[in-house]
């Protein structure tokens, strides 16, 4: 390969790719801090903010509770760690997403694989 080729292949990654990537960077740095280990959902924004508010978010992520689990914690968070109160809705929502996207299983707990191998036959 000459080095003229090669000079043409760099300068075609850099012109083509580079942007592309420089903006999906962008885009998640402009994301709060963890937020991107968040799946996209109706609650995500409204449970990043009011978990972050205290703690890292991360204690968050690596929990498994089932529905009436995070209910539990979020009481005692308002009862004996001095969390603001939800209204009825919000607590819904922020129940919602929690149930939802770290239950027992943990769907969405950071460092998870996102794939299960299908037995096949």
């Amino acid at each position: 390969m000459t080095k003229a080729l090669k000079l043409l292949i760099i300068t075609l990654f850099l012109t083509l790719y580079a942007p592309v990537t420089a903006t999906t960077w962008a885009q998640e740095d402009d994301l709060p801090k963890y937020m991107n280990l968040m799946p996209k959902d109706t609650g995500r924004d409204l449970t990043y903010n009011l978990c972050s508010s205290c703690h890292s978010v991360l204690i968050v992520l690596h929990q498994g509770q089932n529905r009436h689990g995070w209910k539990d914690i979020l009481t005692w968070m308002t009862e004996k760690q001095a969390m603001p109160a939800l209204t009825k809705t919000d607590e819904e929502i922020v129940l919602n997403y929690l149930s939802k996207h770290y239950g027992k299983d943990r769907p969405n707990k950071p460092g998870k694989k996102k794939y299960r191998i299908k037995p096949t036959g």
